[in-house]
């Protein structure tokens, strides 16, 4: 007969449930076997087909009420005083019958063992038939199965992991009414330690169910406990995708039980839900940062911004232990780079330890690729400067001083290979973005702090702009013209600093790159606009005559573009050397090929006289 459970024609399975229901009303010996007759009915109560399931239940409430009605004397008190329904009992589910749910209480011992064991069957049909049952067996024993969870629960977690997708839906399914009969001081005993041991995603999503279905109130005092354990290195830095899917299943599960204030909660929470977001399978689109404004309503705060703001720092403290041995795919490197990139005004309040971690970070003996990482990650941060510093106080300078004396300068010292070249160009990138002003925001706002790093970086960026990458040249001139413009606004831009820049980066008017030659042109615009009074006198002409001459010999440049842009410089040049400048121009224009441009600047030159 339970053979023909698994047929596939509806029909018979029907057949199977009145013959069961029938050997239950009427077999003389029927209390003898009902541990074995019961599965043949209760397996039916969760058939697919409609019809089935329908037949099932009406066969199965005729059994209650003859066997409530048979031990009537023994339910006495039962009947007079359990009349209302449980108080989180579900809406969407019909309560068996009193006698329905007894005579599965009483029986339930014998089949809670074979269940466990049948549902590790290597065939999926007894595996289907035998999930059904459980939820059947869950539905009526309610707080009775307390006693066999130490059977049930290890059979769960391996069914929760099921290839059938029907398997997994029935565990889930009694894994929540399992939460909702059995109280949380019971189960957390048995999964809790399970995890501990050794977690795969089957534990995860049992714990998920049990969380959902029980009620808030009870839930309560074990949410913190809970939280504390997922949120453990060794159970929430996991990348495998269907892992990560049913760890979120419970952080979202615990977040909508929260509701009494209690103190680590959110703490674990939020570390869970960085550490998802950071190691995310490419897959796992449902993983975003719309969890964390989720948690944060929850826990009553008023805004993400408040949730970072509050946990931030614990975040990076737990992350700091030893930066130095990270690699590209080591959590906590993965961690601090979903901190630079995420957590905004929050960077700015947490300035003093996220300086020691980058400086650890981007050590020169830590793993490249790691430290590649991070610089791309601290530039994106940069380029966002007005939000990650709106709330940085007097923090802000000796982090900006240990940013250029311990992470730049270093950074930006040639060593040979590849690698240390790559390192290169993301530092001065890095450094770009840093000290670009973009929506006026400026970071180096000390005129007493700005010199000293000054001094420390043009060296370093005057060497970059020989460099055997194109990039780092060009961002090396791009941050000198900065360096120049910030110094200029704090009127610190003196003589000196122009005679070490400028002939470096006359230089590279020669360079075999067409896009570095450009930067050098327009940085030699930028460099000789509002240059020191000094630089005006005739004790400099012979740096006048080596501008002129240099900028003369690329007017005859291929290239139109380029033309234009020595047009612009020796624009520029007018209010420095005006006279020597169309000296020049007139006595070299016979061996020019440019015929125009000197015309353009000669005419220029006697239309500024004219109007003077």
């Amino acid at each position: 007969m339970a053979e023909r459970l698994f047929d596939q024609i509806p029909a018979v399975r029907r057949t199977v449930a009145q013959v069961a229901a029938r050997w239950l009303l009427e077999y003389r010996d029927r209390y003898s076997f009902f541990h074995k007759l019961l599965p043949l009915i209760l397996t039916g109560l969760n058939d697919e087909v409609l019809e089935t399931r329908q037949e099932a239940h009406r066969l199965w409430n005729i059994i209650g009420l003859q066997y409530q009605n048979e031990n009537e004397n023994d339910l006495k008190d039962q009947l007079d005083y359990l009349t209302e329904m449980p108080k989180y009992y579900p809406k969407h589910l019909t309560r068996p019958n009193l006698g329905c749910r007894v005579l599965v209480q009483r029986n339930v011992s014998k089949l809670a063992k074979a269940i466990s064991k049948e549902l590790l069957s290597w065939q999926s049909d007894i595996r289907i038939r035998c999930s059904q049952l459980l939820c059947s067996i869950v539905l009526h024993a309610e707080a009775d199965i307390t006693q066999n969870l130490q059977d049930l629960l290890p059979a769960m977690y391996t069914a929760a992991r099921d290839e059938d997708k029907m398997v997994r839906d029935n565990v889930i399914i009694a894994s929540e009414m399992l939460g909702l009969f059995v109280t949380p001081k019971t189960w957390t005993k048995i999964i809790l330690p399970a995890i501990e041991d050794g977690a795969h995603y089957g534990h995860l999503s049992v714990l998920a169910a049990l969380v959902r279905g029980c009620p808030q109130e009870i839930i309560q005092p074990h949410l913190e406990q809970i939280a504390n354990l997922l949120a453990d290195d060794s159970i929430c830095q996991c990348r495998k995708k269907k892992y990560q899917t049913e760890l979120l299943n419970c952080a979202d599960s615990l977040t909508n039980k929260y509701k009494v204030d209690t103190s680590d909660f959110g703490k674990h929470l939020f570390t869970i839900l960085i550490t998802l977001i950071s190691l995310k399978d490419a897959e796992n689109v449902s993983i975003d940062a719309s969890h964390l404004q989720k948690l944060s309503e929850v826990l009553n705060l008023e805004s993400k911004h408040e949730l970072w703001k509050k946990y931030c720092g614990f975040l990076l403290t737990s992350i700091k232990k030893d930066p130095k041995s990270w690699t590209a795919v080591s959590a906590e490197s993965c961690i601090f780079e979903t901190i630079l990139l995420q957590s905004e005004e929050a960077f700015g309040e947490n300035l003093p330890i996220l300086g020691e971690i980058l400086v650890n970070a981007l050590d020169m003996d830590v793993d490249a690729e790691c430290r590649l990482k991070t610089f791309i990650a601290l530039t994106t941060a940069m380029d966002n400067k007005q939000i990650i510093f709106k709330n940085a106080e007097e923090e802000l300078s000796q982090f900006l001083e240990t940013l250029v004396t311990d992470i730049f300068v270093p950074a930006l010292v040639w060593h040979a290979g590849r690698t240390a070249e790559a390192m290169r160009t993301m530092a001065a990138s890095c450094l770009f973005s840093a000290l670009n002003p973009n929506d006026g925001t400026e970071l180096f706002i000390s005129t007493d702090n700005l010199k000293p790093l000054t001094e420390k970086l043009v060296p370093q960026l005057l060497s970059l702009t020989e460099d055997a990458s194109y990039l780092s040249r060009q961002l090396a001139m791009q941050d000198l013209v900065l360096l120049k413009e910030m110094m200029g606004r704090r009127q610190i831009w003196d003589l000196d600093s122009l005679l070490k820049i400028y002939p470096e980066i006359a230089k590279r008017l020669d360079d075999p790159t067409e896009k570095v030659r450009i930067c050098a042109v327009k940085s030699l615009t930028a460099l000789l606009t509002d240059v020191p009074t000094e630089f005006l006198s005739d004790t400099f002409c012979s740096h006048h005559e080596y501008l002129i001459d240099t900028l003369l010999i690329h007017f005859d440049d291929d290239h139109v573009i380029f033309q234009d842009l020595i047009m612009d410089t020796l624009k520029t040049l007018v209010e420095i050397c005006k006279d020597l400048l169309l000296k020049k121009v007139t006595k070299q224009q016979s061996l020019l090929r440019n015929q125009k441009g000197c015309n353009d600047i000669i005419a220029y030159l006697k239309e500024i006289d004219s109007s003077s």
